[in-house]
Order: C-alpha cells, then sequence, then structure tokens
C-alpha cells in the first residue's frame, strides 16, 4: 500500500493565555482607528487567523487541523481533511467577533463525511475579570453550511455558555490550568489539567435538499466537555498533551425527516512534541480515535483511529 500522511497542523493556539484569565491581544481593548480601513482589515485578518480543527467556539481547546491521504495499489484513493479559519473581525474589552471558514473531509468511512462552513463565531464576557474575579462567557455563532454527501443547503446558529476564573484556582474550577504535584528543574509540575465545560443549543434550518422531507429545521440542546492533561509540563511548553472530549447533543424539535434525536461524541487524542524550533514551532505526531456523531458537521454515527504527524506553528508577532 502506497500511503502519505500530510501532517496537523496548528497555528496560533490562543486558549492558553486566555483560560488563565491572561487574554491575549484579540481581547485587550479598543481597536485605534485604522489609517486605511481596507488594508488594516485584510492585515488583521491575516495576523489574527488561526488555523484548528474546531471552530465553533473559541475559548475552547484549539484542536490541530489535519489533511491525511492515502493511495493504495489496489482500490479507492481516500482522504481525510479537518481544517478551519478564524479571524478576528472586531473585538474589544471582553469581547470578539471572528470570521470563520471550517470544511470536514472524509472518504475513509463507511458514511462519507463532506461539510463546509462559513460564518462567524464570538463570544462576550458579562463581567470585568478582574473586579470579580469570574465571569459568565457567552457563545454565540451564526454560519452557512453545504453538506456535500446529502446535497443540502442550511444556515445553522447557536448560542452557548461558559464561565471563566481569573488567577489560579484548584479543581473543580475549569477554564484554567490546575498543577498536580510538584515540578523540578524546567518542569513545573507533575501533571496540568485544565477543562472547558459548555452547555447551549443549536438551530439548524435546512434551506435545500434534494427531497421536500429533507428540508425543515431542528433545536437541539448541546452539553460538551473537553479536558487536556499535559504529563511534566515544561516552564516554556507542554510537549505532551492528551486530549479527551465528549459532546452530547439532543433534538428537543426536528422537522426534517431525520429519526435520530439523540447524538454522543467521543473523542481521544494523544499528541508529542519532541522537536522545536524558535522560529517555526513544534515538530511531533499523535494518534487519535473518534467514536459517535455530529449532526452540526455532517458527521454520522462511526468509529475509527487516525495517526498523524504534528506542527504546531507560532504566530509571528
Amino acid at each position: 500500500m502506497r500511503a502519505l500522511v500530510v501532517a496537523s497542523l496548528l497555528l496560533a493556539t490562543g486558549f492558553v493565555a486566555e483560560a488563565a484569565g491572561q487574554e491575549n491581544c484579540t481581547d485587550c481593548g479598543a481597536v485605534s482607528a485604522p489609517a486605511s480601513a481596507s488594508s488594516s482589515f485584510l492585515k488583521r485578518l491575516v495576523t489574527t487567523a488561526e488555523i484548528r480543527q474546531n471552530t465553533n467556539v473559541k475559548k475552547d481547546i484549539a484542536k490541530a487541523a489535519f489533511v491525511t491521504f492515502t493511495n493504495p495499489d489496489e482500490g479507492p484513493t481516500t482522504y481525510q481533511v479537518g481544517i478551519g479559519v478564524l479571524s478576528s473581525i472586531w473585538s474589544h474589552a471582553g469581547s470578539d467577533i471572528d470570521a470563520l471558514v471550517d470544511y470536514q473531509r472524509n472518504t475513509a468511512t463507511d458514511d462519507e463525511q463532506d461539510s463546509f462552513k462559513a460564518g462567524g463565531t464570538g463570544y462576550w464576557r458579562a463581567m470585568d475579570l478582574v473586579a470579580a474575579g469570574h465571569s459568565p462567557i457567552i457563545n454565540g455563532r451564526s454560519n452557512f453550511r453545504n453538506d456535500g454527501v446529502k446535497t443540502t443547503k442550511a444556515w445553522q446558529n447557536a448560542i452557548g455558555y461558559t464561565h471563566l476564573f481569573s488567577g489560579a484556582h484548584k479543581f473543580p474550577v475549569p477554564n484554567a490550568y490546575i498543577p498536580i504535584g510538584k515540578g523540578s528543574g524546567n518542569r513545573t509540575a507533575v501533571l496540568d489539567v485544565i477543562y472547558f465545560p459548555y452547555v447551549g443549543l443549536e438551530f439548524d434550518s435546512v434551506l435545500a435538499a434534494p427531497t421536500k422531507e429533507e428540508e425543515g429545521t431542528a433545536t437541539r440542546g448541546v452539553f460538551q466537555i473537553n479536558s487536556g492533561f499535559y504529563p511534566a509540563p515544561r516552564n516554556d511548553r507542554r510537549p505532551l498533551e492528551i486530549l479527551v472530549g465528549y459532546t452530547y447533543r439532543n433534538d428537543f424539535k426536528d422537522t426534517t425527516n431525520q429519526t435520530d434525536d439523540s447524538h454522543p461524541l467521543f473523542t481521544f487524542e494523544a499528541n508529542y512534541f519532541p522537536f522545536e524550533s524558535e522560529k517555526l514551532g513544534e515538530i511531533g505526531f499523535g494518534i487519535s480515535y473518534t467514536n459517535g456523531e455530529d449532526p452540526d458537521e455532517g458527521f454520522e454515527h462511526q468509529a475509527y483511529w487516525q495517526f498523524t504527524l504534528k506542527f504546531r506553528l507560532k504566530k509571528k508577532s
């Protein structure tokens, strides 16, 4: 079998500083008036671009985008793509709006996936994090989605909630790194743990489909928890990461011809980055497991393992 695995890619992951309540440049105050609106806007899109697999919620553990391609001597060529881009359109103290583009493609499984999304996502922090020490985070999303497998076109909207805390805290406070054990040398702890809980609502409106029965609207509740475990973290980076996620969606109302109302999804990922370049970033490898379904991404219920090379590219300052 001839096979080519093209690296997974993660660029400009901002969740580290944001999770600890130390907000980055996309959330540090009002944006000054540009000298040239069009050129400044394009520059902003480029300089704030973040390449990642998951784009629905910005304040979450960013997973590396991936592209894999397999060309066997016998049988069809298969490939898997999971890539998205978030780029800041507008930001102010405690709020942010990002453009999103997202493409998920999988021809290697029994039920193929072909989902393209384009739209916007953002969040609003309800309280002053410094003064109050914590704040609810309200996330919102609105996007167009084209499903190439079902040949449907839909408009999607979502709203959700999580909570952000300032400073260092012990478990079970979410959205902040929790060190476990004492470190030594450049190791800051035995283990760093972080988790992001999220609850929300999703609204899908299928506007065009091959049959009238497939058109309609769906309203579903969402519960999601993504967690990260980082053994032997260093004071400058975390070379080993174990990411575990679980999402459960339940349809409250569905006027389409879909009969499945329950949508669980479990994901597991283990990555190791032994090589680092000060200019480029980190190079490593990882293995991941997916089991379940995701109607928001047009992913039918199935399970598979994946092994890929990994790159964490450093964002230019």
